[in-house]
C-alpha cells in the first residue's frame, strides 16, 4: 500500500524490499513492535508474511529481504497476541446496524458487527484483524465469542427481532461450527428462526466441506444469507448448490444497474 487506496503489485519480495515505503515501516515494526498505527501494523505484517510464503521458495532473498520479513512476521506473531489478549480482556465488543422491512419501514433486526476496542489503539475495525485472525487459526476462538454474545444480545430484543451473524468461509471449513451455534441458542434460550448467519459471496468455499455444515444450519431452522452478491466467486452457481434464504445485493452491482445490461439481467 503506496498511500490511501494506492496500491503497489509487488512480483517478488526483493521487490517488496526494495519499496522504500514498505521497508522503513518493516524497519520501523521492528525496533517498536506495536507502536505503530494498527494499520501499518496489520496491512503490512499480512502483507510481508503473505510475500514470503508465496516466493521464498523461488527468490534468493537478499539480506534486507530477510531482515524485513522476519521483522514482519514477529510484528504478526506480536497481533496474534494482542488478539488473544482481546478476547481475554474482553477488549472486543459488538455493534448492531438495523436490518430494515422496506414494506413498512420498519426495523427487523440487526446485523452483529464486531470492533475491538484496543487499549492503545482506540476502536479497530474488522477489516484489520478478521484477515489475521483467519490466518492464525484464531477466528474460530473469536468467532465462537461473536456468536455466543450475539446470541444473548438478540434474547434481550423483542421477540420479533432477529440477529444476523457473520461466518467466515474459515469457519465454515473447520469442524465445530455447528456445536457453537447450538451451544449459543441453548445458553441464550434464544430460538433458532431468529438467527441468521450470513456468508460473503466473496470467499470461496469448499462445496464438499461447506454444503454439509450449511444443510445442518438450515436443518436446525437457522436463516442462511448469502452477502454481496455480484463481487465473488460464482453466484449463480452459488445460489444453486447452498440453501440461501436470503441474498444481499451487493452496492456495486446496483450502482451499475443503469449503465450495464448484464447487471439488469442479474
Amino acid at each position: 500500500r503506496v498511500s490511501g487506496h494506492q496500491l503497489s503489485r509487488l512480483h517478488t519480495f526483493e521487490a517488496a524490499a526494495r519499496h522504500s515505503s514498505f521497508a522503513l515501516a518493516a524497519q520501523e515494526l521492528a525496533l517498536t513492535p506495536g507502536a505503530v498505527s494498527h494499520r501499518i501494523n496489520m496491512l503490512e505484517s499480512e502483507l510481508g508474511f503473505r510475500l514470503f510464503e508465496r516466493f521464498h521458495r523461488r527468490v534468493e532473498l537478499t539480506s534486507d529481504g530477510e531482515r524485513i520479513y522476519w521483522a514482519l512476521r514477529k510484528n504478526l506473531d506480536y497481533i496474534n497476541q494482542e488478539i488473544i489478549d482481546g478476547i481475554d480482556n474482553k477488549e472486543f465488543e459488538l455493534h448492531f446496524q438495523p436490518i430494515m422491512n422496506l414494506e413498512d419501514n420498519s426495523i427487523y433486526g440487526y446485523e452483529s458487527l464486531t470492533r475491538w476496542n484496543h487499549p492503545t489503539k482506540g476502536l479497530i475495525y474488522p477489516d484489520y484483524f478478521i484477515s489475521i485472525a483467519e490466518s492464525s487459526g484464531l477466528i474460530v476462538r473469536l468467532g465462537e465469542w461473536i456468536i455466543r454474545q450475539s446470541c444473548e444480545a438478540a434474547a434481550r430484543w423483542p421477540e420479533r427481532i432477529r440477529v444476523a451473524v457473520n461466518i467466515s468461509a474459515y469457519q465454515l471449513h473447520n469442524p465445530g461450527l455447528v456445536d457453537a451455534i447450538k451451544d449459543a441458542l441453548r445458553i441464550s434460550q434464544l430460538s433458532a428462526e431468529r438467527l441468521e448467519i450470513e456468508i460473503t459471496e466473496s470467499e470461496k468455499l469448499d462445496k464438499s466441506i461447506a454444503l454439509p455444515v450449511l444443510k445442518e444450519i438450515r436443518s436446525l431452522g437457522i436463516d442462511i444469507a448469502m452477502d454481496d452478491l455480484g463481487t465473488g466467486y460464482a453466484a449463480l452457481d452459488y445460489l444453486l448448490i447452498y440453501p440461501f434464504t436470503r441474498i444481499k445485493i451487493a452496492r456495486t452491482l446496483i450502482n451499475k444497474l443503469e449503465q450495464d445490461n448484464a447487471s439488469q439481467y442479474l
